[in-house]
């Protein structure tokens, strides 16, 4: 379980970093259609930031997870709480796509 700890630190890690340069509105991994027609870029950088950072939070606790719980019951507990994350992740990109597509329409 170390192993997948490690891993799953150093991803977190990338991902924060990432987060933290959206938040600052830097906008250079960003694509897609909705962002391509939008006026704000760099607020749309910075909305799409907190979901990552979240996104990279929940990796973390992942890892941490998988090393305190024993081992026989540890990646199933970790799974589901991945997939609660992904879930939440999701939601969050959708709300800041919706707001950011309705703007375009005004």
């Amino acid at each position: 379980m170390i192993g997948f700890s490690i891993t799953t630190w150093c991803i977190a890690v990338i991902m924060l970093c990432l987060g933290i340069s959206l938040l600052k509105g830097n906008y250079t991994f960003v694509h897609g259609k909705v962002f391509d027609r939008t006026k704000d870029k760099a607020g749309y950088a910075k909305q799409l930031g907190k979901p990552v950072l979240l996104l990279a939070a929940g990796i973390a606790i992942s890892g941490v997870i998988a090393v305190v719980l024993p081992q026989e019951y540890a990646m199933p507990v970790v799974i589901i709480f991945l997939l609660l994350v992904a879930v939440v992740t999701i939601g969050l990109f959708y709300r800041v796509d919706k707001y950011f597509c309705k703007s375009l329409s005004e």
